[in-house]
């Protein structure tokens, strides 16, 4: 999983593109591929870390999940 900067927004802010991640304690918990929760946790955690470190900005992230709310 790659965090890549979103040049096609409209935003002042510096905008991350962490890709798909699957969102909510109790449908992260019921994924079969550990290894995929860990890379999505360390793609938004990077992205937070390096916006805090610069300055701020966004995260964008798709949602995975269609039924979370």
């Amino acid at each position: 999983m790659n965090i890549s900067v979103d040049l096609e927004t409209n935003y002042a802010e510096l905008v991350l593109d962490v890709g798909r991640v699957t969102l909510g304690e109790k449908s992260r918990k019921k994924m079969k591929d550990c290894k995929l929760r860990k890379k999505q946790n360390e793609s938004v955690s990077r992205a937070m870390c390096a916006l805090l470190n610069s300055g701020g900005g966004v995260i964008k992230a798709e949602i995975e999940n269609e039924d979370y709310s």
